[in-house]
């Protein structure tokens, strides 16, 4: 397979290794800038069905668990061509534990708690997901470049409420009718009961307890000496240096042969770990931060979306509004949150000519002075000038919704794209369109004017489209996302750009198309941001999170706590602007800012 191009984007370069069903392959995505590396593993053409099984059970937890922790690899792809099935998961750089055996290394006392600090987190959140990873051992463990370890791997690993789970250990490979028992995990490594097909979480401990012991005394736990009337596994006359006797302790009982003697969650082992070594408490440092999956929910249709207007990383809490009658002015005026640090002004309050019901708008934008504001509805564009109400343009050149507005930096054009995936800009003044950007390839869901106003960045699908407003040529295309892109941001000088999608976020370099950083998985599902200074900021249907720009860390989480929904049939937003209506038809545009110290 070395040199093929699979589905015309992965470039196999070098094969990794093999194992009973599958090979394993180093490759390029050719899709993405710079051709990063990723890892492709391709089922071998078996008829055995467990093999499939247990292929597919990797896909949907890599899938599954790699979004919500860093230190399990994310899957990237999974297809099938011809009679053969791909795997395609992101490439974690760093070094094989089993390699870094192999160079005669070995571990000192302080490198076994670190290790231990660090994998078993991961095991704890796989086994409250119910997953048991069934092949833990040195050469699944990558050290990568920061120190942390990646568990790698998870073609072995079982689903406890899946049935068919339990029918793959009985079948046999030549014949799935008979009840001989396959034996999934490696020799030495598993504990008896997964020998017989009855792995639990214990049986994930006793392997990371084995591999610990070989990584310290550089000996295959199958060459490891047992106690010949116990059966356990006699180990320290193994070691060069003594360790500790509560950590030998501590080893000793994750590898008790006899599963109801052993540890029976990574909690304990972590508790008994931190009181014996006076370990730090994993916190940030060692476990990965989990926030529970968001749903996906239009871009307008939740009370958070008022976050749009957060104009300050100092910004605290999350606003919520409820109307159920009565003056909106009023509602906003009570129930923003007690603090000197935020102001909200009313721009505009006037009776606008041909309004829209606010709840049948499916996109909104107002112009960068608050003069102007667009709203779509259906296939119409209409603008309003907001100093006198007056409708002031009505642009009908869409054949279906127009899902993305957005104005130019002086405010003198205006950007729509839709489902019909055709991008137009129009002059503000005179309706007149200016450029079509037809045949995009899929639907526009987010669009934005770089601040030189030379180019014009539309969201299309999973891709980022860069338009040069001169020519109209397409200048670049962005790949890097596997979901829809929700928003789009830019930094204050027009170099960074920033793509809120569903999958997460990513900051690019305008200049070279160079994909500048990929933040963590909790960034994805964010419904809009903000740039600041220094951080980026993404709002989500739970509440806030500000991120590191240079290190892509997240910062702080703000919690949604409100318990009043926001009705939307009467409040919009668009940037740092809120956009209210009343029963009388009037609308009114506030604008939200920070009061700095």
């Amino acid at each position: 397979m070395i040199g093929q191009l699979l589905t015309g984007r992965y470039l196999i370069l070098q094969a990794l290794g093999k194992g009973g069903f599958s090979e394993i392959f180093l490759a390029r995505d050719k899709y993405l800038p710079h051709h990063p590396l990723c890892v492709v593993k391709c089922l071998k053409a078996l008829p055995f069905e467990v093999a499939r099984r247990m292929f597919d059970t990797e896909a949907q937890a890599l899938q599954e668990l790699g979004r919500q922790c860093e230190q399990i690899p994310l899957l990237l792809a999974w297809f099938e061509v011809g009679d053969r099935a791909y795997l395609v998961q992101e490439y974690v750089e760093g070094e094989n534990l089993e390699h870094w055996l192999d160079q005669g290394q070995r571990f000192s006392q302080k490198d076994a708690v670190c290790l231990l600090l660090d994998v078993l987190p991961i095991l704890e959140f796989i086994h409250s997901q119910d997953l048991i990873h069934r092949d833990i051992k040195p050469s699944n463990l990558i050290r990568r470049t920061d120190g942390r370890i990646v568990l790698i791997d998870f073609g072995a690993a079982k689903w406890l409420n899946n049935d068919s789970a339990v029918i793959e250990e009985k079948q046999s490979p030549s014949d799935p009718t008979t009840e001989a028992i396959v034996t999934i995990g490696t020799p030495g490594y598993m504990p008896e009961e997964q020998q017989q097909g009855q792995a639990d979480f214990s049986s994930d401990l006793y392997s990371l307890g084995v591999s610990v012991i070989q990584l310290l005394t550089g000996i295959h736990p199958r060459q490891l000496k047992k106690n010949l009337s116990s059966g356990e596994i006699e180990w320290e006359s193994y070691l060069k240096t003594p360790l500790d006797s509560r950590l030998v302790t501590i080893l000793n009982k994750l590898v008790c042969v006899n599963r109801k003697d052993r540890y029976r969650q990574a909690s304990e082992v972590l508790a008994d770990l931190q009181q014996s070594t006076k370990a730090p408490k994993p916190s940030s440092q060692w476990a990965k931060i989990r926030i529970p999956a968001l749903s996906v929910s239009p871009r307008w249709a939740t009370a958070v979306g008022v976050l749009s207007l957060i104009t300050t990383v100092g910004f605290v809490g999350v606003w919520q509004f409820s109307v159920r009658g009565g003056h909106m002015s009023e509602a906003i005026a009570s129930m923003l949150p007690m603090s000197n640090q935020t102001k909200l002004t009313l721009k505009h309050d006037l009776v606008v000519e041909n309004p829209v019901d606010l709840h049948t708008v499916s996109a909104i934008a107002v112009s960068p002075d608050g003069d102007l504001l667009a709203a779509s509805k259906d296939q119409s564009l209409y603008l309003w000038n907001l100093r006198f109400g007056r409708l002031v343009q009505t642009l009908n050149d869409h054949q279906t919704q127009v899902a993305a507005v957005a104005f130019s930096p002086d405010a003198q054009m205006i950007a729509g794209g839709g489902d019909d995936q055709v991008l137009k800009i129009w002059n503000v003044r005179t309706g007149k369109i200016l450029q079509t950007f037809a045949d995009l390839g899929a639907p526009m869901t987010a669009v934005l004017f770089a601040p030189t106003q030379q180019l014009v960045i539309g969201a299309v699908g999973e891709r980022l489209q860069v338009w040069d407003l001169r020519t109209g040529e397409l200048q670049k295309v962005f790949a890097g996302h596997k979901g829809k892109i929700n928003h789009l941001l830019v930094s204050e000088d027009g170099r960074t750009l920033y793509s809120l999608g569903e999958d997460r976020a990513i900051a690019w370099s305008l200049d070279s198309g160079e994909l500048l950083r990929v933040f963590p998985k909790e960034s994805g599902m964010a419904m809009t941001g903000r740039v600041e200074k220094q951080h980026l900021v993404t709002v989500h249907s739970d509440g806030m999170r500000i991120w590191d720009k240079k290190t892509g860390v997240l910062s702080r989480v703000e919690r949604d706590t409100s318990t009043h929904p926001l009705d939307m049939k009467t409040v919009r937003c668009s940037d740092r602007y809120l956009i209210t209506s009343d029963s009388d038809q009037r609308f009114k545009v506030w604008e939200i800012s920070m009061l700095r110290k």
